[in-house]
């Protein structure tokens, strides 16, 4: 039996999800937010980018250039994002399959934060909103407020 190919090339975002998941629970790229904004983020991008009438080679460089440069700029870094706005820009999936997307990342979220806490050893999330987020940019204007 033959499978479509279209469903077969998200397997590399997922997988590298899921091992973020289970391996590097503390880790700030495996929590919640910095995976589903990283997502929005890196797919939006790719399917602007897919619009326009670059080669593909230039599309997906450009797309992941972006979307890990916007992830830096909001301080929600998520590597497996910038990945999947490859496979986004390559026009192989558009808006209609980015909520499908989402709702796999939701689904291994909730499995990694129950399966993970049934250790004592590890929880999972270590946060599950904006707060190191605006640590990080309270710091980040603080430090710029003792340059000046």
């Amino acid at each position: 039996e033959t499978y479509s190919s279209e469903w077969t090339i998200i397997v590399g975002p997922f997988s590298a999800l899921a091992m973020s998941h289970y391996t590097l629970t503390s880790a700030p790229a495996s929590q919640p937010l910095n995976c589903i904004v990283g997502q929005v983020v890196g797919i939006t991008i790719a399917i602007l980018i897919a619009y326009s009438d670059l080669e593909l080679y230039l599309r997906q460089s450009f797309s992941c250039a972006a979307s890990v440069f916007v992830m830096s700029l909001l301080g929600l870094i998520h590597p497996p994002a910038a990945s999947t706005s490859v496979i986004f820009s390559s026009r192989a999936l558009d808006w209609s399959e980015m909520l499908a997307f989402l709702m796999g990342y939701v689904i291994i979220i909730i499995v990694a934060a129950l399966i993970n806490n049934l250790s004592t050893k590890r929880q999972y999330p270590t946060y599950w909103g904006f707060e190191p987020v605006l640590e990080w940019y309270s710091h980040r204007d603080s430090a710029k407020e003792k340059q000046v």
